[in-house]
């Protein structure tokens, strides 16, 4: 067996048991769950496509063994499948007539996972239509049973219209996490094959990161369905609202890396936008996220990087 398969069997094999990490209970077992792409990531972003489908499938026939078919099948949705999209779209590049060649960019590929993330929110809102309130439903009842396991219910009603206002938007504020820590993996073993030299490709810049036009009026429809429906359709609108509106994070994070590129500290800004963004946004939560996301959005509408990089004298060239 060659040293490469090795290394693509290897990657699913610490791929799957990542994923099983979680078992353990504690906090470094989520921590390591959370970073169960990153091998997969690690071979495909270095190996290309095959090499990726090769490590996600070994690491889903180890799960199996592990833990049987139903976490097999969980762990291909939530991270062997979308590991291999990524690294497939990643490696898609073209030749210009100047001999310059053009790599698959950031924006689209975030498009399609989070299409790829309301996919999965739809299907799981098929899988619990016949059940008493459809998903909704089913989530209020495991948190009434987790109140009545640890002694809390009756709640109070003040308590109690909390809750519900969180299990309204549960499914897309959890869609949108994994999105955000798929591209943090991604991002990472990215980082990491550069610095070997054993990239299948180079980094792109952040600032060059674009999205379709047609995504705003995704957002601002599913916005409209979840404020002005009610019911199922409404939920449904709520969450893929916040589903489809996570590219926009990037957007955001993309709008600071631009007016950094007009400072001359440039490093320390961004080391203390960063700082700053992960203490926000242990405190306020989600609504940090939130709050980059519709910078990027309005970016996207009034072009506020695109006149920032025009007056560096810098193109913004995507793949359209």
């Amino acid at each position: 067996m060659s040293a490469a398969m090795l290394i693509t069997l290897g990657g699913g094999a610490l791929s799957a048991l990542c994923y099983g990490a979680a078992a353990i209970g504690t906090v470094g077992g989520l921590l390591l769950m959370l970073s169960s792409q990153l091998p997969l990531f690690l071979v495909g972003l270095n190996q290309g496509a095959r090499g990726a489908l090769a490590a996600g499938g070994s690491g889903v026939l180890l799960t199996i063994v592990l833990a049987g078919l139903m976490a097999a099948g969980n762990y291909a949705i939530v991270d062997a499948l979308p590991a291999f999209l990524l690294v497939r779209q990643a490696a898609l590049r073209r030749r210009h007539p100047d001999g310059s060649i053009e790599w698959y960019p950031p924006g689209p590929i975030m498009v399609g996972l989070s299409l790829y993330a309301g996919l999965a929110f739809l299907a799981f809102m098929l899988l619990f239509a016949g059940s008493e309130g459809g998903l909704e439903g089913a989530l209020r009842r495991s948190f009434a049973e987790i109140e009545d396991a640890i002694g809390f219910s009756p709640a109070s009603p003040g308590a109690e219209r909390m809750l519900d206002a969180l299990v309204a938007i549960m499914p897309g504020l959890g869609a949108s996490s994994w999105l955000l820590v798929t591209a943090a993996n991604a991002a990472l073993a990215q980082g990491v094959l550069v610095r070997l030299g054993h990239q299948l490709r180079p980094s792109p810049a952040l600032v060059s990161y674009a999205l379709p036009g047609w995504l705003a009026g995704a957002v601002a429809a599913t916005a409209a369905a979840g404020l002005l429906l009610s019911g199922s359709l409404g939920f449904v609108g709520t969450n893929l609202c916040l589903i489809l509106a996570t590219p926009y994070f990037f957007s955001g994070l993309a709008v600071i890396h631009a007016l950094a590129a007009r400072n001359g500290a440039r490093l320390g800004v961004l080391v203390l936008l960063y700082v700053t963004l992960g203490l926000v946004t242990l405190v306020l939560s989600w609504i940090a996220v939130l709050a980059m996301a519709a910078l990027g959005l309005v970016d996207q509408i009034v072009g506020l990087r695109r006149r920032l990089l025009r007056a560096q004298g810098r193109p913004n060239r995507h793949w359209e």
